[in-house]
């Protein structure tokens, strides 16, 4: 009996192979694999119920009701959540949907979460940035890294400069700052040879790079030092 919840089924074997029936007795997968098992443990934030199948030494994936997302042909399957599935096949690494529809090819050697939004991937040094809003490649080898910034957008570095970039590979801020922070909503605190200002969408200069710090909103006002003098700006 596989269980996990209140989800049951049982698995059953005929000439050597296995299959799935449910707790009521309805087909859910023909006898066909080598080992049916619940897959665990799940990141916390899964919900679904998933079926590891193995076949021939490779690896597969079963929903609940039996329905297949990936065939037995990896060599190993991380669910990331519940409708993205990454498995890897001949040492690179690839991504299918929940439907097994595939979304990323088997071409990656590493992947890791940036953010809530945003996926980091490398293949052959380069470093690739998948958004998980629209489900795709948002921007491959464009720059030399990427880092966690907001829900919306990424930190992307260039020769050893600071830029952002939003879900759909657009360029918010150019890679030609030492520091992006955030300030006021479509407003960046941005600094320039060790000089702090602030810039808006496509590098429009708000403030100019006149002071040694400024520093986060406290409210709607936030404070500014410029050659040992303190004073403040307000959000707007």
């Amino acid at each position: 009996v596989l269980r996990k919840g209140n989800w049951r089924a049982i698995a059953f074997s005929k000439n050597g192979l296995w299959g799935l029936v449910s707790a009521d007795g309805k087909l859910l997968a023909e006898p066909q694999y080598d080992e049916l098992s619940v897959m665990e443990p799940l990141p916390e934030w899964m919900t679904g119920t998933y079926i590891l199948s193995r076949q021939n030494e490779r690896f597969g994936l079963l929903h609940a009701n039996g329905k297949v997302i990936l065939k037995p042909v990896a060599s190993e399957i991380r669910p990331y959540n519940d409708f993205l599935f990454f498995a890897k096949r001949n040492l690179l690494w690839g991504a299918v949907d929940d439907t097994g529809a595939e979304i990323l090819q088997p071409r990656y050697q590493y992947f890791s979460k940036l953010s809530e939004n945003y996926i980091k991937l490398i293949a052959d040094g380069k470093t690739t940035l998948f958004s998980l809003l629209y489900y795709k490649v948002v921007a491959e080898g464009e720059h030399d890294n990427y880092y966690p910034f907001s829900d919306e957008y990424a930190l992307c570095r260039k020769n050893r400069r600071m830029g952002l970039i939003d879900h759909c590979g657009k360029t918010v801020l150019s890679p030609q700052y030492d520091e992006v922070q955030a300030f006021n909503g479509e407003i960046f605190r941005v600094k320039m040879n060790n000089r702090w200002g602030l810039v808006s969408h496509d590098d429009e200069l708000i403030l100019p790079f006149d002071y040694d710090y400024i520093s986060p909103l406290d409210g709607k006002v936030a404070l500014v030092l410029a050659d040992g003098l303190r004073g403040a700006v307000n959000a707007y």
